[in-house]
């Protein structure tokens, strides 16, 4: 079947979700947001084990990412705060108990002054934390990235150099061999890429600035708020506000310029539409006609995709608040990043996210981890254990999800190899004629978080507005 809308949007993710809820809100009704999968969210998967709900795919935003939290107050959809500021911190068999940066402390008159008391105390306590460690490198990181235009990274004063190294390399000859920079790569592991060697410092500037700078990232972390009904719910909601719109298990095959504008084409369907909104990861199937510009091109052969799976352990009650603990943190790659996820159900649910890596690198595995899920339980158990003790044994439910095996996904999060930014000189964000790309990827403001998802898909939304008016 053919049909004719103004607008098709690639992916009802919650990126392209958003995009569609925007333009239906600002007049243009005649859309249609094609889904591959049988499901809405994308990244956001939530669903219950004996009753109690888990996230099985992003989880947590943070106070400071205003697009999220306006978004889902619009839709009436409710965000609990975390319940406690407090963490394990367990490095090389020594445990100690942490408070996570406050959110005052992110502000730019403050940030700065922050750091500088940090590295301080670095030289005074007895006792140096990982973290305090590597203060001075993230102080200078944080100079670093002031140099590094938001929207336009390329053009940096030491653009070149910059794209030039990796992310591994400036770790390298910027902090000491040790806990902290172990930590250190640890950290970016998780976000760019299970390898820093595959991602480029320019590119990582970038999305530190997204961020707004490491400082923000750690406050994003420790001052967390979830949604009551799960992560999914907002996805859901607008889906629900799109209705018939949104169209399930259609997967887009090619995309191909014509001369009323574009046909996007599905296995059974052709949608004719003035402009096109692609929302999928950057690795995907769908073939462009004509091919995309050369430094288009460029961003998608050069991406390097994070694959990972998402861990949940269900107890009968969140026992580690007895201690006022939201967390862990640690060198056991088990599950080396812990947080307090628990329902309001009087339940209590810890989760991991394990990013899937050899074990020569930051955040890797032996590969029977991976392959055998008796022997991962049994090292995720072992792990939960050492971080907070051995009630941690006494669990009610286990369950994961391998986003490697999740099809049409293309992964979690990634990053841009050496060289690419300054060779392409473009962004994810920019449009191709009246192709306009949304997507975390793509994000200004909180890029790889759900805030980017939600932030790009209210950016695309608006350039197709601007166009459409401007006709």
């Amino acid at each position: 079947m053919t049909y004719d809308v103004d607008v098709a949007v690639v992916g009802a993710g919650l990126s392209g979700l958003t995009t569609g809820y925007r333009l239906v809100r600002n007049g243009i009704d005649k859309i249609v947001v094609l889904e591959a999968k049988d499901r809405v969210g994308g990244r956001t998967l939530t669903t219950k084990v004996n009753g109690t709900i888990l996230d099985a795919g992003a989880t947590i935003i943070s106070p400071a990412q205003q697009d999220i939290l306006a978004l889902a107050d619009e839709l009436g959809t409710r965000v609990t705060r975390s319940h406690h500021n407090r963490y394990v911190y367990l490095w090389q068999g020594e445990r100690r108990i942490m408070r996570g940066v406050p959110q005052w402390a992110t502000t730019p008159a403050v940030a700065g002054p922050w750091m500088r008391l940090l590295s301080g105390a670095a030289k005074l306590t007895r006792w140096q934390t990982p973290v305090m460690e590597i203060v001075g490198s993230i102080t200078k990181l944080e100079r670093l990235r002031r140099t590094v235009p938001p929207l336009e990274p390329w053009l940096a004063t030491d653009a070149t150099h910059l794209d030039a190294q990796s992310l591994q390399e400036w770790i390298n000859r910027e902090t000491a061999a040790g806990r902290g920079r172990q930590l250190l790569e640890y950290l970016f592991a998780s976000y760019f890429s299970p390898k820093p060697t595959c991602v480029s410092l320019l590119y990582a500037l970038h999305v530190l600035n997204t961020w707004g700078g490491l400082v923000g990232l750690f406050a994003a972390q420790s001052n967390t708020l979830r949604f009551d009904g799960g992560a999914q719910s907002l996805s859901l909601a607008l889906a629900d506000r799109l209705g018939e719109r949104v169209r399930l298990g259609s997967a887009v095959r090619v995309v191909a310029e014509i001369d009323t504008g574009y046909s996007v084409q599905t296995q059974t369907d052709e949608f004719r539409a003035n402009h096109v909104v692609v929302a999928v990861p950057p690795k995907n199937a769908i073939e462009f006609r004509p091919e995309l510009p050369d430094g288009r091109r460029l961003l998608l052969d050069g991406w390097e995709s994070v694959s990972a799976l998402k861990i949940n352990v269900v107890y009968a009650e969140p026992f580690w608040r007895r201690q006022k603990l939201a967390g862990a943190v640690s060198d056991l790659r088990a599950a080396p990043a812990v947080i307090d996820t628990s329902p309001g159900d009087g339940k209590g649910v810890l989760s991991s996210y394990v990013v899937v890596a050899p074990p020569d690198t930051p955040l890797g595995n032996e590969p029977t981890y991976y392959t055998d899920s008796t022997t991962r339980k049994e090292a995720v158990l072992s792990a939960l254990e050492q971080q907070f003790g051995p009630q941690a044994r006494d669990f009610e439910a286990y369950h994961e999800t391998n986003w490697a095996d999740v099809p049409f996904q293309g992964g979690c999060e990634g990053g841009l190899r050496p060289g690419v930014l300054t060779t392409a000189r473009t962004t994810m964000a920019t449009p191709v004629g009246g192709i306009h790309w949304a997507g975390v990827e793509s994000a200004q403001r909180w890029a790889g978080w759900m805030n980017g998802a939600v932030e790009a898909g209210g950016r695309a939304a608006a350039e197709v507005l601007d166009a459409m008016r401007s006709r």
